[in-house]
This record gives structure tokens, sequence and C-alpha cells, in this order.
């Protein structure tokens, strides 16, 4: 038979691996979200490649990188509806609006910090389709 010290021990421990596992599953899918996947299908000429799965994240080395451009153009060329950006930029990847002046779409997501992220403007026609898109700057189209 268990003392009653002996119980509060036995909890306490219980309770110390429970915080414990709840601090690391908490950490986990904190990096498992704002970390470049492994798995991810990069390349948009794979047959495997989907628009709905780009996440910014698994682009770290930002715009100005070869692949990035490529990407970003394969996703959204020259024609592409507002619609669809706004779909795979803000539904899929997790962008925002950071709204429309002289007839610019910018969209925004926040990096690992507040420091760090990416931008993406398109120039839209009369008709709201995309006629030139800069990705944090640089001139995709």
């Amino acid at each position: 038979m268990k003392t009653p010290m002996q119980k509060i021990i036995q909890f306490l421990r219980i309770f110390a691996i429970g915080i414990l596992s709840a601090i690391f599953i908490v950490i986990a899918f904190f990096f498992y979200e704002h970390s470049s996947h492994p798995w991810a299908v990069r390349d948009p000429l794979s047959p495997r490649f989907k628009a709905e799965n780009f996440r910014f994240e698994d682009y770290p080395n930002g715009c100005e990188k070869p692949e990035m451009k490529a990407v970003v153009a394969a996703i959204f060329p020259k024609g592409t509806p507002e619609s669809y950006l706004d779909e795979i930029l803000i539904d899929h990847a997790g962008a925002d609006s950071r709204g429309i002046e002289n007839g610019t779409k910018v969209y925004g997501r926040n990096g690992f910090t507040n420091l760090s992220g990416w931008i993406i403007a398109v120039d839209m026609d009369e008709n709201k389709k995309a006629k030139g898109l800069r990705c944090s700057g640089v001139t995709i189209y």
C-alpha cells in the first residue's frame, strides 16, 4: 500500500510527463507549420506538383532564387484571374490580402519572425487578370 506522500509523488510525475508532452506537441506543431516540408514537390514541371499545395515556407531562400521565380511564374502566368490568385495565395498558402492600390493587388505572408516574410504584388488589368507580378520586389514578369 502506498503512503500519501508516494501517491503525491506519483501524481506529480504523471502530471510533469503530461505537461512536457503537451509542450513538445505544441513545439513540434509550430515547427511543422513554419518550416519547409522535405517531402513537398517543389518543381513546377513535375507531374506531381499541385498549385494547391504551394506554401511559402517550402521556398525559404525567398524570391531572389530562380526556384521561387519559376514556381510563381508557373502557378500564376500572365492572364491568371484574381479569383485563382486569391484561392491559391489566401486559401491554400495562408497569405492575406493587403489591399489594392493603382491596379496592383498585394498579398503578404509573415515568415518565421515578423522581420521576414513574402510579398506578392500583382498588377491587374481591367478584367481582373494578372498582367505583371513581383515577388518581394523581384519582377517575375
